[in-house]
């Protein structure tokens, strides 16, 4: 009986050992690239194997990224803070924006030089970062399906730490 329990046990441990693997290594697998905007001077890092930049916007401000069935997409984009709004002002603006389309909150943080801002919109995610820079706003947003979480840790945690 123990030699049963052990070889099941044995084979339980491989499984789950082999399954993690598997998720790591597809995790480590996206091929990371930066899109660099020269009209207002940020960076952002997005998996290239999993979202295809879009035409650049016309005026230079930014772009989007969408993966190839549309659900997962990356807006990102610079702006003038032609109203003159304090970072608390501007993050009390897109906390009722997003609600006023139906977002339900789940987080929202205010430092220094940015806020961050993340729910669910309908069976979406979204995560919002907007930083300060002198005269101009620097905004990305990402949404995506609530059942790809797992999978779209990593690249909304590196697009995070890498907007600037």
């Amino acid at each position: 009986m123990k030699l049963v329990f052990m070889r099941l046990t044995m084979r339980i441990f491989t499984l789950l050992l082999v399954t993690l693997l598997c998720q790591s290594f597809s995790f480590a697998q996206d091929n990371f690239q930066t899109y660099r905007n020269s009209r207002f001077g940020y960076s952002i890092v997005y998996p290239a194997n999993i979202l295809t930049p879009q035409r650049e916007a016309d005026n230079g401000d930014g772009r989007k990224f969408k993966s190839r069935d549309g659900k997962i997409v990356l807006t990102v984009f610079g702006r003038y803070n032609v109203n003159n709004r304090s970072l608390k002002a501007e993050t009390d603006k897109a906390l009722a924006d997003w609600k006023k389309d139906g977002a339900t909150i789940t987080y929202w943080k205010r430092v220094k030089n940015y806020f961050a801002i993340s729910g669910y919109v309908g069976d979406n995610i979204f995560y919002e970062k907007t930083v300060q820079r002198g005269d101009q706003y620097n905004t990305y947003f990402y949404e995506y399906p609530k059942t790809l979480k797992k999978r779209m840790d990593v690249p909304v945690n590196r697009a995070f730490d890498s907007f600037n």
